[in-house]
This record gives C-alpha cells, sequence and structure tokens, in this order.
C-alpha cells in the first residue's frame, strides 16, 4: 500500500500516526512538505511498518528534526531502499551520521 499526504494542511503527528495503525503493509509513503510531522508521526510509521516500507519521502518537512532521522536510522530495516530528507531540519552532523548508516539509501 501507498500513502501520499503531501503538502496537506491538515496532516500531522496524529494522522500519520491513525493511517499508520489502520494501514496494512506500507510501502511507499510521500509526506513531501508536511510542516506538522515530526518524531512522533516517523516513530509511528516505523513501528508499524519497518518491514515493508521501502520507500519514505520526508522533502521539505520542516518538523523533522535531528531526533526523527536517528529514529529512522535506528529503526531501518533492508527492504528500506529509500529516504528522501531534501530540506529537512536535520543537522549537518545527522546527515553525515545518515550517509554512514544508510549509504545511497539516504537522499538530502
Amino acid at each position: 500500500a501507498e500513502y501520499m499526504g503531501g503538502n496537506c494542511v491538515n496532516v500531522d503527528d496524529d494522522v500519520v500516526a491513525a493511517v499508520a495503525r489502520t494501514a496494512s503493509r506500507l510501502e511507499s509513503v510521500t509526506l513531501d512538505g508536511v510542516q506538522t510531522i515530526g518524531l512522533r508521526g516517523v516513530a509511528a510509521l516505523l513501528e508499524a511498518h519497518s518491514g515493508w516500507l521501502s520507500s519514505l519521502s520526508l522533502r521539505r518537512c520542516a518538523g523533522v528534526t535531528d531526533a526523527a532521522v536517528d529514529f529512522i536510522v535506528a529503526h531501518a530495516s533492508p527492504a528500506l531502499r529509500s529516504v528522501d530528507l531534501y530540506n529537512t531540519a536535520i543537522s549537518q552532523a545527522c546527515c553525515e551520521r545518515t550517509h554512514e548508516a544508510l549509504g545511497a539509501r539516504a537522499n538530502f
């Protein structure tokens, strides 16, 4: 299954957590431009779907910080082939840690 909630003003951590709880086998999630998603939403997705999730796009998500990305790195399964973190609020040190852990699977 695929979930696309990008650029939706009503999408936040609560909505993403609800989708994570109710959807079955999410393989692709696009949340580009959602300003109100952060660690809680990312954690809910990965806790429920890390074994199936192959693509996660968080482009231009200002609420995605180092803590959220560190959670992604810690819980990423081999199924996760692509993580798009372009123009998020993560630090250079976090970019370096993420690149070291995920290699070409991560896009900044």
